[in-house]
């Protein structure tokens, strides 16, 4: 008997709709030979498009796949549902009240990431019956190709949008919904497409999440207009590793300590690094005695407001990274390695998106919000800077 051929995606058939698992994870087998039980092969998967015209399909491949989150019209700064009341002069009471569904801009066009197109537009949606009436409107983020993908080659790029949401309201955003158009198959609007990894929320991550903020840390004007994103996606496949170190943690948590302070210090280390070998000035060793304090310096006084002296910061963040990794006896505070981690996140994250905008403007607006005040005060007392 020959090898059973891995399968790659699947389509299949409902009453009223067609379907692909555009990526197969994996597959199971529990093999029943005799007796009156059938065989039974698993597949696993973590996405599914549901509305396709499966006679129509010519291959298992993506032509566009997009999604939405109710949460990111303010990172956008864009406005789907506009509100307009009547008042009555004498009593001061609403008397009428007017909902318009309507995007304040045309689709944004957010550039080209290798063979990808990037763009973004404001959407809405309405529900319930005539007598209640549900509006929600959100941010659309799509990406589409000339010549048809695999949908593994659209996936990590997905995630990547997710993460600068993410990152810009320090939570998970979970995805309400998407779309997805299969090879072959118009886009007749009702092709969705449902992504465990960016539309259900971790649990233990739900947990540490209790207090939702709806301002971001910084918006897409910050980044510098819509091409933000498709700077950041660059970004991501530059510097892979000091990406995920940043934004991994709204999906799989922050890590224990010491090890966060551990992979952050390596992250900031193999950054300055690569910018080293580069030649960008501010990361060649006459420019500061260590990885942190040159990474410190190049963000400059919006970090420093937060940690105070950066000298005294970066001398203490190598003596306890040193310390953690190379002596089994070195004492360890859990809010100073904590704080420690946090700062250096910070500051890789301001870092980052400085050079994704291109301008200091991301770095200044985080660093000057005040849900970092308490941090800061707290690392700086320590340190006493």
């Amino acid at each position: 008997m020959g090898a059973r051929a891995r399968a790659v995606a699947l389509f299949g058939a409902a009453e009223e709709t067609g379907l692909l698992v555009p990526e197969v994870l994996g597959t199971g087998v529990n093999a029943q030979f005799g007796g009156s039980k059938a065989s039974i092969l698993r597949y696993r998967a973590r996405a599914l498009i549901t509305g396709v015209e499966v006679r129509a399909a010519k291959s298992s491949r993506v032509q566009s796949a997009s999604l939405t989150f109710q949460e990111g019209l303010s990172f956008a700064e864009l406005t789907a549902i506009h509100e307009s009341h009547k008042v009555d002069p004498e009593s001061n009471l609403v008397t009428e009240a007017t909902f318009t569904l309507r995007a304040n801009s045309s689709p944004l066009n957010g550039g080209t990431h290798g063979s990808f197109n990037v763009n973004l537009a404001p959407d809405w949606a309405t529900s319930g019956t005539s007598t209640k009436r549900t509006l929600s409107s959100g941010l659309t983020i799509g990406l589409s190709v000339a010549r048809p993908r695999p949908f593994s080659d659209f996936r990590p790029l997905l995630l990547g949008l997710q993460d600068l949401l993410n990152l810009a309201y320090d939570r998970f955003v979970p995805a309400d919904g998407g779309r997805a158009v299969v090879h072959g198959c118009q886009d007749h609007g009702h092709s969705y497409l449902w992504m465990e990894e960016v539309m259900v929320q971790p649990p233990h991550i739900a947990r540490a999440s209790t207090a939702k903020e709806s301002v971001p840390l910084f918006t897409l004007a910050d980044l510098g207009g819509p091409e933000g994103f498709r700077r950041w996606l660059s970004l991501r496949d530059r510097f892979p590793d000091v990406t995920v170190v940043v934004a991994s943690g709204y999906r799989v948590g922050g890590g224990r300590q010491p090890s966060r302070l551990l992979e952050v210090a390596a992250a900031i280390e193999y950054y300055v690094n690569a910018n080293r070998k580069a030649g960008a000035t501010w990361a060649k060793k006459v420019s500061a005695p260590s990885h942190a304090e040159a990474l410190a310096r190049h963000v400059g006084k919006p970090f420093e407001s937060l940690v105070g002296d950066h000298s005294v910061w970066a001398k203490t963040f190598l003596t306890t990274y040193n310390g953690v990794k190379h002596d089994p006896a070195f004492q360890r505070d859990p809010e100073v390695l904590q704080l420690l981690s946090w700062s250096g996140q910070v500051l890789l994250l301001g870092a980052l998106l400085d050079r994704s905008a291109r301008t200091k403007a991301p770095s200044r607006k985080i660093l000057s919000d005040r849900r970092l005040e308490g941090g800061g005060e707290r690392l700086r007392a320590i340190l006493k800077t």
